[in-house]
């Protein structure tokens, strides 16, 4: 009896170790996959000049100075033809997915380096894929079925390439970037924002929609930085809102594209 006992204690000691060890295990996973997400908080900044918000944010006591010289992005908004992703934003849906290519300075020109972004946005938190494609020479005569043709044949994920999307929206607009002291938190400044609408078969250059007096500020940081992160956002004399550049785009493009 004493003996079943002793290897009743031996394989349950075994057991709750294993299941410890599984515990662990489970938790290095979730911080893992929790690690490649970051917070994401905007505000839509009205009536106040790119050098105030640039002054508040240098003012502030978390000793923000700035990282890159400003420079023009563009991105190359992609949506199903239901616009599903459009949609899923615009209803609120806490899982939502945004695909763009995006390159830097001139919007046209050939592009040598244009990246896939897929994002994924949970709330506030926010993770970002990125993958290199092929150069493409990006001009005012581009018609949208070379554009699609240059997308499907770079070298980009399967789940990508699957999807019926097509390009529905270009943006740009002017980035400032800033970091904080201890490099945890960083900040984006944009200003200068433009859309262009697409349509079936070529891209709308000459009826740009100018997003006027308008300023974009975004606060990025990592997940293990959220304790902190209130006292960041205390010292802004501005309100987080919920906002997406593509949106906007979309919304105010709309009487043409949709």
């Amino acid at each position: 009896m004493a003996l079943r006992l002793l290897l009743f204690m031996f394989c349950f000691a075994i057991f709750l170790k294993s299941m410890i060890n599984l515990e662990g295990l489970f938790s290095v996973r979730y911080k893992l996959k929790m690690s490649q997400f970051r917070y994401e908080r905007k505000y839509i900044i009205e009536n106040l000049s790119t050098q105030k918000v640039n002054l508040i944010i240098k003012s502030h006591p978390h000793l923000f100075k700035k990282k890159y010289d400003a420079r023009f992005v563009n991105s190359l908004y992609l949506d199903s033809l239901d616009y599903s992703f459009y949609n899923d934003h615009v209803i609120g849906k806490s899982d939502r997915y945004k695909i763009r290519v995006r390159w830097y300075n001139n919007l046209y020109e050939e592009i040598q380096k244009p990246v896939l972004e897929i994002k994924t946005k949970k709330n506030y938190l926010g993770k970002k894929e990125s993958y290199c494609l092929n150069k493409i020479n990006f001009h005012k005569n581009l018609q949208v079925e070379k554009l699609n043709k240059f997308i499907r044949n770079s070298n980009i994920p399967e789940k990508v390439k699957i999807l019926n999307i097509k390009p529905v929206l270009i943006n740009r607009y002017l980035r400032n970037y800033f970091e904080s002291a201890d490099k945890k938190y960083r900040i984006t400044v944009d200003t200068n924002l433009t859309y262009y609408p697409i349509l079936s078969d070529k891209i709308l250059f000459t009826k740009v929609h100018h997003d006027k007096n308008i300023v974009i500020m975004e606060l990025k940081y990592g997940v293990d930085a959220g304790d902190y992160a209130s006292k960041i956002t205390n010292h802004f004399p501005f309100r987080t809102m919920k906002s997406s550049k593509y949106i906007r785009g979309i919304q105010i493009t709309r009487d043409v594209i949709i």
